[in-house]
This record gives structure tokens, C-alpha cells and sequence, in this order.
């Protein structure tokens, strides 16, 4: 079996400063303007290996790692050898966790079912909104639109609602023009508000990799403040949230080694 993989590292910042193995997958089926990671946002053959070299390199790595984190990219897109690594690395004693953007909720469902998942990521890229939704995620295609893609999302939502054997974090980015509305990030917070999750505000940050539109890089960070004021506003409307901001302590080693793979 063959698997799209860019890279693997070590990283301590990417789920609860906790540790762990980074497994990068290539391919993804969104295009957001703001990605950092767009060198792997393709399936090029450079990427294509061998899981058995993959598991090769995951078993020494595992000696000073408590868990693998599979993210990309997306992951789902790449069911077999997702599900493949997953049971290989729980064999090796590690914790799993997966960074998602909840476009393949199926997938979600077969690895919960399997018991392959300790932490669950979910991005959510913007509210439920289609045009909103599109602006941000660049993501319709002639085979499933923007409506199909934020059902899938919705789905992937409701998999983790109420699910108490899963660390569970839900991601937002903060981006000025794109994702930056109060009224928006409200609206999100009225999807998640029954999760039991973390949402992670995350300060858009132009010049941590590679980004999908290069024009972005012109833009400016959000301040400290405004995320402050956003979590503020959301608080206020939904009380029982668990608001975190992300304003450092990105992998930035890991994110420099992607589109080489290792």
C-alpha cells in the first residue's frame, strides 16, 4: 500500500505540547487563500511512498514519542492508508490524533468506530454560510458544492458532539478581509457551543510558510486585542465555551520541512 505523505517530524507545540510524531499528508481538497502549507496541497508523486518505509521510520521515532498527530493537508482523503497508520502506531503504543477540515465525515466515523482516535482537530473554516464558506475555503467543485461540503463539515461535527472518550479541539484563523467578522465568528460559535471542545482562535500569521495567494503576505496579523475582543464577544453571547488564542507556538521547524519529503 501506497500513501501521499510529505514528511514526517517531531514537534511538541502541535497537540497539547505534548511530544509527538507529525505525519504530513499530501493532497487536500480545499484551497484556502491563507494556507501556509499549499507546497502539499497536491498529490505529486514525489510525495508517493511505501507505508511500509513509512512504519519503518514511525517505529524509532515512537521510542521518545507518546503519540502521532496525521495531519496535512487532509488526511481523509487517503482512507486506507490513514486507518493503516493509525492501527500501526496504536500497535506501537502511541496516542492518535487527527487535524481535519470535516470534509469526509465517513472517514471520521470508520476511525471513531475503530477506536484509532484520542484527539480529534477540527477546522472550521468559517460559519455555515455558502458564499462565506467559499471565499474562504475555495472548495466547490463540479462534483460536490459549496452546500454539499458544509453538510459534510456539519456532520463531522455532530460525530464529535457528546463524545467523552475524545479529546476534542475546534480551530478557527483569524484572517482580516476573510475571516475576521464578529457577526461570522458568532455564528460559528453557535455550531460548536454543544460540543464540549476547545475552540482555538488562531492569529493568521502571513509569513509563517508558503501561502496558497501569495498577496496575503501583505496583510497584517490580527492584534492581540481584537482576538481578545472577539473571545469577549463570544463568551459573553455563549458562556460555557472553552475559548483559547494561538498567537505563537506554531511548528514552524516542521511547516520549513514541508515539500521535502523525508
Amino acid at each position: 500500500m501506497q500513501a501521499y505523505i510529505s514528511g514526517i517530524s517531531h514537534s511538541a507545540v502541535d497537540w497539547d505540547s505534548r511530544p509527538s510524531i507529525i505525519v504530513y499528508f499530501a493532497g487536500c481538497d480545499f484551497r484556502c487563500q491563507y494556507c501556509f502549507a499549499s507546497e502539499i496541497l497536491d498529490f505529486r508523486e514525489e510525495f508517493l511512498r511505501n507505508l511500509k518505509d513509512v512504519k519503518a521510520q514511525l517505529k524509532p521515532l515512537s521510542y521518545s514519542a507518546g503519540s502521532v498527530y496525521f495531519t496535512g493537508g487532509e488526511p481523509c482523503l487517503q482512507k486506507p492508508s490513514l486507518t493503516e497508520l493509525a492501527r500501526f502506531s496504536k500497535s506501537l503504543g502511541l496516542k492518535t490524533g487527527l487535524q481535519t477540515n470535516g470534509s469526509n465525515p465517513n472517514v471520521l466515523r470508520l476511525m471513531l468506530d475503530l477506536n484509532l482516535l484520542d484527539y480529534v482537530s477540527l477546522d472550521i473554516k468559517s460559519p455555515f454560510d455558502e458564499n462565506v464558506f467559499e471565499k474562504t475555503t475555495k472548495s466547490s467543485n463540479f462534483f460536490k458544492p459549496t452546500g454539499d461540503i458544509m453538510d459534510s463539515v456539519k456532520e463531522s461535527l455532530s460525530l464529535l458532539k457528546g463524545n467523552k472518550k475524545l479529546n476534542v479541539d475546534v480551530r478557527t484563523t483569524i484572517i482580516p478581509s476573510i475571516m475576521f467578522n464578529k457577526e461570522h465568528i458568532l455564528r460559528i460559535a453557535s455550531e460548536i457551543k454543544g460540543i464540549g471542545c476547545r475552540w482555538i482562535l488562531q492569529q493568521f500569521q502571513p509569513n509563517l510558510g508558503k501561502l496558497t495567494n501569495g498577496n496575503m503576505k501583505e496583510l497584517n496579523s490580527p492584534s492581540q486585542g481584537f482576538l481578545e475582543n472577539l473571545k469577549e464577544n463570544c463568551l459573553n453571547a455563549y458562556p460555557e465555551l472553552n475559548i483559547e488564542i494561538k498567537t505563537d507556538r506554531f511548528n514552524v521547524l516542521s511547516l520549513q520541512e514541508l515539500g521535502t519529503p523525508s
